[in-house]
């Protein structure tokens, strides 16, 4: 204890025994045994019924049991409109932290004894214990009277007399950030497929340098679809991180391409794999139209990182401010992952002059693939109080099932002299397949539980069946080919938390 904490206890004490002689000399008609404990308010009740009411309404009040003063017990005792209040001075690890007049009760203050219930005491008076039985007394802790009462007679330090500054603030904060308890997420995607297979379908021989005519011609357009998320919040750990649980699926989305070709003469575009394939070899026009559907669906479990504490900050303005902890957060997730794609793909030739009875080529394929397994994933974010940009990234091993159907028909009764060709096969394989999914995001807090976020993602998928890398000029083929589907887009979105 510091030498000027010491030397304020004993004047606290010499003050106290003064005091307390003098009030039991200037009221004569109390008993002296029975001089009231202060009793201070407290948020729980209001005052202010029956004959109490009217200047006295609305003060609030909290009823302590007094304690008889020990020997060598010193008491303070407080002046106030010619009654005389006792307060009991306790040993700190006893006292209350109370308020007296908003103003806090130091360990050099006075301290109060332990309040033994907060109930109503009809009939109570601010000036008298009338009612109230001879040992209580009531008294709101805002009374300027027993704040001036205790200046005046050397029971309050006048260093206490102070104002406190209000609570700082709050520009921003990171516990507004994953609050809530349920949220969603909705956004618009616009996607862009990889180029159907490179092979080479047919050449023009009619010109020098033999025009090829190949599947990925026929190249996908960008198309919209939409991704929606669903999640419920489930905890925040020991480690301060936030736990969810949340499902996400993509909408099936459609991709459709075609092309075209002519040669410059008559019967002149011809299937280099297989010249002696009826009706795809002396063509002169040749169209083909190619289609993709793809959709994805997954239930992840994710762990996330928060930023740490607010700090406060000192503005130019002179004031200190309440705002988040800008830093680096992360995630992890684990979950399972199922995607779909169904592929469409069909080749015509025709020669211009003879109609569909004595020349025709028709190549049909469909494939079907479905993809589940595990997957792991996780994001990278640097969080400010409003905003955040960061990486993500999910991989997956998935199971992949995929069937490709066959149907060809080809008739060339004029110009070859060929045998007509007729396929209808369907082919079926089993295979373990990668998926890669990373990206690019950044999002913008509106409001605590609107976010809106823009991202750039990139997907890869291995060993899939893609129709147009089916088309074989063959009579049999005996399994499905695989090949890897590369998408890439953008996505627009908000994220809304309840």
């Amino acid at each position: 204890m510091s030498a000027s904490t010491t030397i304020k206890r004993i004047l606290l004490v010499a003050a106290a025994t003064c005091l307390s002689q003098r009030a039991v000399a200037s009221d004569s008609n109390a008993p002296q045994a029975a001089t009231p404990a202060i009793y201070f308010a407290s948020d729980a009740e209001t005052f202010g019924n029956g004959a109490n009411s009217g200047a006295n309404s609305g003060v609030r009040r909290v009823a302590y049991t007094p304690q008889t003063a020990a020997a060598g017990t010193p008491r303070g005792v407080v002046q106030a409109n010619g009654s005389s209040y006792v307060v009991e001075a306790q040993q700190p690890t006893a006292r209350m932290a109370r308020t007296v007049g908003n103003k806090p009760l130091t360990n050099d203050s006075v301290m109060l004894p332990e309040p033994v219930a907060s109930q109503p005491l009809p009939g109570e008076s601010m000036k008298t214990n009338t009612g109230a039985g001879p040992d209580k007394m009531l008294l709101s802790s805002d009374d300027p009277r027993l704040l001036g009462g205790a200046m005046n007679h050397g029971v309050l330090d006048p260093i206490e007399n102070h104002d406190f500054s209000p609570e700082a603030p709050i520009c921003s904060s990171g516990c507004g950030l994953n609050s809530e308890l349920w949220f969603a997420e909705a956004d618009v995607v616009y996607l862009h497929h990889s180029r159907p297979d490179e092979k080479i379908l047919l050449q023009d021989l009619s010109i020098d340098g033999m025009r090829q005519f190949k599947a990925s011609d026929a190249s996908y357009d960008w198309s919209p679809t939409a991704n929606l998320t669903f999640g419920k919040y489930l905890g925040r750990d020991c480690q301060n991180r936030d736990h969810d649980i949340e499902f996400s699926f993509l909408t099936p989305i459609t991709w459709q391409g075609d092309a075209a070709i002519t040669s410059q003469a008559r019967v002149n575009l011809f299937a280099p794999e297989n010249q002696r394939f009826a009706g795809f070899n002396f063509a002169d026009t040749a169209t083909e139209h190619v289609e993709s559907q793809f959709s994805s669906y997954e239930l992840n479990w994710r762990i996330r990182t928060r930023i740490g504490r607010d700090q406060m900050v000192y503005h130019c303005d002179g004031t200190w401010k309440r705002e988040c902890t800008p830093n680096y957060t992360y995630s992890l997730l684990v979950g399972v992952r199922f995607l779909s794609l169904d592929d469409n793909y069909s080749l015509r030739t025709r020669i211009s002059t003879i109609p569909d009875t004595g020349f025709h080529g028709n190549y049909d394929v469909t494939t079907q693939n479905y993809l589940f397994g595990p997957q792991i994933g996780g994001d990278l974010i640097e969080q400010h109080c409003n905003w955040n940009y960061g990486a993500r990234a999910k991989l997956g091993l998935l199971y992949g099932n995929s069937t490709a159907h066959r149907v060809v028909d080809g008739l060339d009764n004029v110009i070859g002299g060929l045998d007509p060709v007729t396929i209808d096969s369907k082919q079926h394989g089993e295979q373990l397949c990668f998926m890669g999914d990373i990206g690019l995001t950044a999002s913008y807090n509106f409001r605590p539980n609107l976010v809106g976020r823009v991202a750039y993602d990139f997907m890869l998928v291995t060993d899939v069946a893609q129709a147009p890398h089916q088309v074989k000029f063959q009579q049999n083929v005996e399994s499905v080919l695989f090949s890897e589907l590369v998408m890439h887009g953008l996505s627009l979105g908000l994220e809304y938390q309840w």
